[in-house]
This record gives structure tokens, sequence and C-alpha cells, in this order.
């Protein structure tokens, strides 16, 4: 994990997301934590709406990674679309 936080620069950071949401669909629960945790730090402004994407999905899926992808979803910039979108998520999944 710290190795990907200290990435400088991406060439393709969108098939790097999109790589990196597949190894977090099939990570075991510890390192899934950790994971959704870091996302924020290791994902670029312009794959948020990405990140956002499969966090909502993870987040009706799987009640033990609440915290983190909530955490995640603060630590993230998010414009008024995703903001949205994310909100709506959460009303959904209380419910």
């Amino acid at each position: 994990m710290n190795q990907l936080r200290s990435l400088d620069f991406l060439v393709d950071s969108g098939s790097f997301a999109e790589k990196l949401m597949e190894v977090l669909s099939i990570s075991p629960p510890g390192l899934k934590k950790d994971l959704i945790g870091s996302l924020p730090e290791i994902i670029g402004d312009k794959c948020h709406s990405t990140v956002v994407s499969v966090l909502e999905k993870m987040l009706l899926e799987d009640s033990n990674v609440i915290v983190p992808v909530l955490d995640s979803f603060t630590a993230l910039n998010l414009d008024e679309q995703l903001l949205e979108q994310v909100i709506v998520c959460l009303y959904c999944s209380t419910f």
C-alpha cells in the first residue's frame, strides 16, 4: 500500500484505477478495508467518478465496509454531481 501511495505520476490513471477496482473486488476483507481507506491518496482526481461508482456498489453489497467507504467518500474531491450521487447512495443504503 505504501508503494502505491508514494507514486508521483501515473501514465494511464484511468486504467490503473480500473485494475485497482478489480483487485478491490476480489481482496480479502482486511485488505479490502485498507485499500478502500487508501483510495483517495492513490487515485487521482480524474478517476474519482469510477471510485464513487465502485464504492457505492460495495456499500450496497457488503455492510462490513461502511466505515472505510464513508471515510473515502469524505476524503475524495467530489464535484456537485458526484456529491449528489454519494448522498443519494447513502440515503438509499440506510433504508
